[in-house]
This record gives C-alpha cells, structure tokens and sequence, in this order.
C-alpha cells in the first residue's frame, strides 16, 4: 500500500493562505540576508542571536499553523580565528603538563590535499632560545584535533609518556627529546566518533565542567572529532513542548537514566528531573559545545525519532500514535506514526529551537527503534519512517546529516531482513546517512548488511557494557579488522568510532583503536602491547614486558562473543544457579595462571610502586584475580550445600566473606575504585534536599537494581566493584543467602521449601532496596597502601590464580 505524503492534507489549504504565508517567508528570508547573523556557535544562552519572533507562536496554536511559520534557517558558524584556536590547545597544554607550554610552538596549517585524507600533523623540533628549554618542539595541525594528535604523539612516541582516565604517567624527560627528521601523519578517516547515548548515563551522568572539560581534552588528544553531543537537550525538549502546549508531566526520567528516555525506552523512572538540573545541565552543554567547536569538531546533536510524551494524546486526541512494547520491564512508550502531520511539526520545532540555543555542525543523532520492533514489518512503512525524521531535519537544516545507530540491525535483527533494512536506510539520501556499526569489533553489520546497502559507515568498537568491571579486550581483533574493513569497504567506511556504554576501564584497549586513526595498516600487536608497557609506566621494566605479554595472550586475547569481562559472583544476587553475572559468563575464556603470574610479576616491580599508573593496573590486575578466586569459592559452596554438608558450607561461606573485605580493602586504596565519589558527584547536582537525595537515589540505582529490585530484568546490569559498594551491599545480600542456607540444611528441608518458607526473594528485595534508599556518605579520599595491600592478599589468594 502507499502511503500518502505528510501534508497532503495541508495543500488542501486555500491558495490565498499559502500566498500569504509565502509572502511571510520571502519577508523573512529578505530580512535575515540583509543582516540578521545566525550564528551556530555561542558561548551562552542570552548571547544566541535571535529569529525567535518568526517562530514563536501563541501556546495552543494549531499544528497546521505552527507548520507554517517554520522558516528555513540562515544558517552559519563563524570559523575560530587561528589565534583562539592555538590558545585553545595552548590551555590544554598547561593542563596536561603544567610548565612545558613554551617547549612547544603550534602553527595552523591547511587541510591535506592528498585524495583521501581529511585530518593532518607535522612534528619537527629546532633549537631555542627559551632558556628553559634547549629545543622547540613544532607542531603543525590544521584544526586544534590535529594540533592536540601531533602533541599526542610526541608525548607517546618521544617522550614515553600516557594520558589515560583513571591514571596518567607524564614524566617528562629533561632535556625533551629532539625530532630528527620532520614527521607528516594524515588520516584517512573523516569521522573520529566518540560515545554512545549510553555513555552519558553510565559515565557522564554527573559531570559538571571541569570533568567535561579533561574529556574533551582526552578526545583531542586522541584525534577524536565527531563526539555525541546529548548534554542538556532536556532544556530544548522542555522548550519545543511549551510552544505546543505539549505536557511533559511524566516525561523526563531522573538524571541517571536520561539516556533510555532521549532513546524511547521508558517514561520517568526516578524521577521527576528538577528544573534545576536542566537548567544547569543546558549551561555545561553550552560550555562543551563551545570547547568542541573551537578545536574543530563537529558535534553530533540530538534529533527527532518520533517519541511523544505520555500526556500527548490530551492535546492531540486524534493523531496516530503506537503503544511500544514493553523495555527492560518498563511499560512502553508511545510513537507518533511517521505519516501524522504532527511528526513534522514536532521534529522541525524541535531542531529550530536546536540551532537557535546551541548551534549546529549539521550531524544530527536519532533512533527510532532503539531496542524496540517497529508497528509495522511493511518496507513501504519503515520507508516513510525514515523519510519522515530525515525531511524533519531537511525542512530546518538543509546540510543535515543523519547519524544512525546501526544497533537495531543487531538487537532485533531477526525483524530487520534485507528488505526492511533497506528500506529504512535507502530512504535517505547517501550523502545524510551516516550509519554507525556499533560493535563491530564481535559482531560486524557492515558485513552482514551489505555494506549498509551503498551508505557509509562508521567502524566501532563498543567493547564495554553498563561500566562493567574487568580485563577485557579483542587487541588481535582490533589490529586487523578494522584496516580489513577499510580495505574492503573503501570510502564508505568513512571512520572510527568508539561507541563503548561506559569510559574508565581497560584503558590499553582505548589506546589501541584511537592510534589506528593515523595509521594505515595493521597494528604488530606483540610490538605495540610491548611499547604500551613502556609508555604505560615511563621506563623498561623487564617484569612489565613479561606482565604484559601474559595479559595481552589471555584477557586481552578473547574470541568469544560475550558482553564485557568475566562476571564476579560477588556481584551477583546470591543464587544456587548463576552461571554469568549480567551477561559476563562466569567460565574463563584464558587461562587464570596467565593473569595469577602477571599479578606476581607487578609485585616483583617494586621499583614502580610510586606510579599512579602503575598502582591502577596493579588493582585492575589483583581484583580480576580476587574475583576468579570468588567464583571458586562460590562453586564450593554451592557443591556443599547440594551434599548437605554443613561444615563445607560454613567454611567456604566465611572464605567468600573473608574475600569480600579484603577487596573492599584494596579498591579502597584508589580513588577510582571507590563508592564515594559516585555518589558525592551526584549529591552536587541537587539544589535542595530533596533534589539531593533524588539525586543520589538515582546513582544508587543505575550501579544495582536498574529498576525496582522486583523488576529483575536490568538487575546488576551496570554493577561496579567498588569499594563500600562490595562490603555494604553485595557482603550483606549474601550473609542473608548463607544464612538461610544454612538454616535450610540444618533443618533438613529442600532448599526450594527452605528459601521459599523464609521469605527469600521479599527479604533479599527488601536489603536492596533499603540500601538504595539510604543517604550514607561514603569516604571520597582513598586509604590504605595499594602496594602493601596486594602483596598480602597475593600471598592469601595465590594459590587460586596459579
């Protein structure tokens, strides 16, 4: 069947009314090109250029008159001088190592005019006059993302030194080293993407300024230059409903799950969202899009995917809107069919008000059946959804880009056959279609989609589920497939991406991707992990090289298809029957003596102990050993319980106890492992009491139930082993388990008569839940000696990793 065009109804409409309505536009037009600058790029909200008055209409004015009075936009963004942008990397020099900013000299040069390549830096060192320096070090870039890569470089590759979340080490060798001959490095991928919607609840929840600030300085340094720009869209929507007298009562979820909400997923879960928050929220996006611009990024702002707001059907009874399936255990959302005039009406306003507030680089993100299956299997259907949210962007911006998430072929691929993936995705022009193949380094779509059908594509690497802890990574993966899909997909792999759900974990594998953006060919992994050992810690360290080479052949080696590390019981909701910890199997897919001797080789590294970069692998390394430990002790015990032999069980009951305190007591000795600052990060968003304690209720949630502890279905899908996270709510949900256990065995009862007669799932329901709901504050300064610790607890618990 064919659909009719959204405003068919609307040209029914007299030819009197359009005359005058397109004698309104001309006016406007006219009015904007004698004068009137619409800048896309503004450093706060009152300081945005207005057309506002040939937009804004009276709240309740019809959908057919608010359609009309959408003009298309004049738009424009003033190029940062060379100057602000060479100042702009010079701060961020002053950041990363204070007192070395005269070491360097930055110069802005013109963009690569070899075919293919996008991005450049030169490095070249001369002799100085600066008394403090013997040498200058030039760096040649055409944006501030290629100044910031050259200097990169230089501190990687000349210096030995790392940037990395959790730990950096930058010792700075006096003199610094000279370039001897002149170095030119391109890029052949125009798109360098960073972040997944997700990313912005699991990591970025709480950030304020300063911390958005170091990761924007990350994301240059590492060459990054299309990063999802979500921040504060809660302002715009806030914004875009007002005008059309839309009631967002219900709408926006709490802080913490604000990703699933911009997604379609669910309405108002720990909420209600403070106005306070938004607000705030809205001024840190202006400030990141501000910082992005100037070092020459193109940030990839939100669209229009169809999602309306649950109260929508009272203001517009009549319109064509689905119920959604139920996600994550949540009821579903409600989304407007892409043929309702209203999908247009909402999708242009919303991108109006957009560009007006914070500008745009004309990459636009929308889903619209994130995790969800479409109402219809119809390709002449899934065509005009495309359609519609691709000419809701093209009626504001006429150089829109649509960056799709490529993770619905994936998630729901047994509904996405060729013909309703090609039809959604040829619905849209080849030159606004990006289309990003979200965990390409396990399960590629690129290949199983025939090149997304003639789109281009972004290869990336997800890697990381809910911030889950533990070694992972696919560096073998890595170091091939990605120049394998360049080579076999030719322009229309058109970047890389790392698309990970959380940041701050295995930091190698993060190294190793964002270096294949200037490079063009294979990575020699052996070469590569070992040189990282070397940057890693400052110096050669032979035990280093040898931990290394165990860790890159074993937890770094993974050929399975699993969703992040190997799970931690301890983690878990006490079971008899838990084979994986949200998705992360407890089966090893390595060897535990490869990872049991690398502990024992960073302990034989003494000499390092004073690194911070070395303490965090150190943790990193001994708490993927505890846990492997854990596991064990956990299947003991479950074996003792079977036999009824209630002397094993309390033996091996009191060793997963004994085990849980002392990796409290190591995560306790690094900042980055600790409770505290999560959920103090969090308290700072709230304006008064009760917005505080939202807060932090929210960061409980999101790292324990998800939902309610009675909805199980995200249960410890973004778990954590933090420190007093493990020994004031994991340590107590299974003292209750072994008591009951105990008390089961003892009274020679069946362990499905013993759990159930106890009042098992209410009791376990209710310790979650009051945990989530409290307001402890949790120590933010780590204690205790990270070195000293771990040797003890290697002695206490070697003989369960070699």
């Amino acid at each position: 069947m064919a659909y009719p065009h959204p405003f068919t109804k609307l040209r029914s409409r007299s030819t009197l009314t359009i005359g005058v309505v397109t004698i309104l536009i001309l006016i406007i037009l006219f009015q904007l090109y004698n004068g009137l600058k619409f800048f896309s790029r503004t450093d706060n909200a009152d300081s945005v250029p207005r057309i506002q008055k040939a937009i804004d209409k009276p709240k309740g004015a019809s959908a057919k008159e608010n359609i009309k009075v959408i003009p298309k936009l004049a738009l424009r963004r003033e190029k940062p001088s060379d100057t602000v942008v060479i100042n702009t990397v010079r701060d961020m020099i002053s950041r990363i190592i204070p007192g070395h900013v005269s070491l360097f000299e930055l110069q802005i040069i013109d963009k690569p005019s070899e075919e293919g390549t996008f991005d450049v830096f030169e490095l070249s060192s001369k002799d100085s006059a600066n008394s403090k320096f013997p040498i200058t070090i030039v760096i040649k870039g055409n944006n501030g993302v290629s100044l910031a890569s050259g200097l990169h470089h230089y501190l990687k590759y000349y210096c030995y030194a790392q940037i990395t979340w959790g730990a950096s080490q930058l010792n700075i060798p006096s003199p610094p080293p000279s370039i001897n001959e002149k170095l030119r490095i391109t890029t052949q991928h125009k798109y360098r993407y960073y972040m997944n919607t997700c990313t912005h609840g699991y990591s970025a929840a709480w950030w304020d300024w300063e911390r958005w600030e170091k990761e924007i300085d990350w994301m240059a340094l590492n060459g990054i230059n299309a990063p999802l720009a979500f921040t504060g869209q809660e302002y715009v929507w806030k914004k875009t409903y007002e005008e059309l007298d839309i009631s967002i009562k219900g709408l926006f979820t709490g802080p913490a799950f604000l990703p699933w909400n911009r997604m379609g997923n669910l309405y108002g879960w720990a909420g209600p969202l403070p106005d306070h928050f938004i607000e705030k929220q809205f001024q840190v996006a202006l400030k990141i899009l501000e910082r992005e611009r100037t070092l020459g990024m193109t940030p990839v702002l939100p669209g229009y995917a169809g999602y309306v707001p649950p109260k929508y059907k009272t203001k517009y009874p009549d319109s064509k809107v689905s119920q959604l399936w139920n996600w994550g255990g949540f009821p579903g959302t409600l989304h407007l069919n892409p043929l309702d005039p209203m999908f247009q009406i909402i999708g242009s306003t919303f991108l109006t008000k957009l560009i007006q507030l914070m500008g745009t680089d004309h990459l636009y993100n929308a889903d619209p059946f994130n995790e969800e299956l479409p109402p219809s299997n119809d390709p002449t259907y899934l065509a005009s959804v495309g359609d519609a949210i691709y000419s809701s962007m093209k009626s504001v911006d006429q150089d829109s880009v649509w960056v799709m998430q490529g993770w619905f072929l994936l998630h729901t691929g047994n509904f996405w056959r060729p013909p309703q993936a090609q039809a959604l995705l040829n619905s849209i022009p080849k030159e606004n279609l990006v289309v990003l193949d979200l965990w390409a380094e396990v399960l590629p779509m690129w290949t199983r989609n025939d090149k997304f059908y003639g789109h281009y594509f972004v290869w990336c690497m997800l890697h990381n589920f809910g911030g889950r802890p533990g070694l992972y990574g696919k560096l073998h993966t890595l170091s091939k497939d990605i120049s394998t899909a360049k080579k076999s997909s030719g322009e229309l792999m058109a970047g890389i991406g790392l698309s990970m759900e959380a940041i701050e974990n295995n930091p190698v594998v993060y190294d190793m991707v964002t270096d294949m953006t200037w490079r063009n060919k294979n990575v020699n992994v052996d070469e590569w992990v070992q040189q990282y050992a070397k940057r890693r810690y400052g110096v050669d360290v032979e035990n280093m090289k040898r931990a290394w080479k165990l860790l890159q052949d074993s937890v770094y080696s993974c050929e399975t298809r699993q969703m992040s590390g190997t799970g931690s019981v301890i983690a878990a909701r006490p079971d008899f029957t838990i084979r994986d910890v949200s998705a992360g199997p407890l089966e090893l897919y390595f060897e535990k003596a490869d990872v049991g001797n690398a502990w024992k080789l960073f302990l034989q590294s003494e000499e390092l102990k004073d690194l911070e970069t070395f303490n965090y692998d150190l943790i990193d390394v001994g708490v993927q050993c505890l846990s492997i430990a854990g596991n064990e002790m956990y299947a003991e015990y479950v074996k003792s319980v079977y036999n009824k032999d209630l002397k094993a069980m309390k033996l091996h009951s009191k060793q997963m106890k004994t085990l849980m305190t002392d990796m409290d007591e190591l995560l306790a000795t690094n900042v980055n492992f600790m409770l505290g600052p999560w959920t103090h990060s969090a308290r700072q968003w709230g304006s008064k009491k009760s917005e505080v304690d939202l807060m932090e209720r929210n960061a409980r949630y999101q790292i324990t139930s998800w939902g309610e502890p009675s909805n199980p279905t995200l249960l410890q899908y973004a778990y954590k082993l933090w420190s007093d996270l493990v020994v004031d709510f994991y340590l107590p949900r299974w003292e209750l388990f072994f008591t009951i256990a105990e008390e089961t065995v003892t009274t020679k009862r069946s362990i499905g008569e013993g759990f159930q007669s106890s009042g098992w799932r209410d009791k376990i329901e209710k310790l979650e839940h009051d945990w989530i709901h409290e307001n402890k504050e949790y120590p933010t300064i780590p204690t205790g000696n990270t070195f000293e610790v771990s040797k003890r607890l290697f002695k206490k618990y070697s003989d369960h990793v070699i």
